[in-house]
């Protein structure tokens, strides 16, 4: 969970966003490195980052974009 702050705060301007296959990674595109959900849904909650972003998939709404919480 650091490291994913970490980039975020570095590269990704306080956000990481999803690819498709369900990787995130800081400001859409990152240095290679990429994050799991577990990650992510760990950093929602603990209320460290929240969704911002939201897609409309086959199988429902689903959250593309997140961003720390200050």
């Amino acid at each position: 969970m650091a490291h994913a702050i970490a980039e975020a705060k570095g590269l990704g301007g306080g956000r990481l966003v999803r690819l498709q296959g369900g990787f995130w990674v800081a400001g859409g595109g990152g240095r290679g490195i990429s994050f799991g959900t577990k990650t992510i849904e760990a950093l929602i909650a603990r209320q460290l980052a929240s969704y911002t972003e939201w897609k409309e998939g086959r199988n429902g709404r689903f959250p593309i974009e997140i961003t720390l919480t200050p």
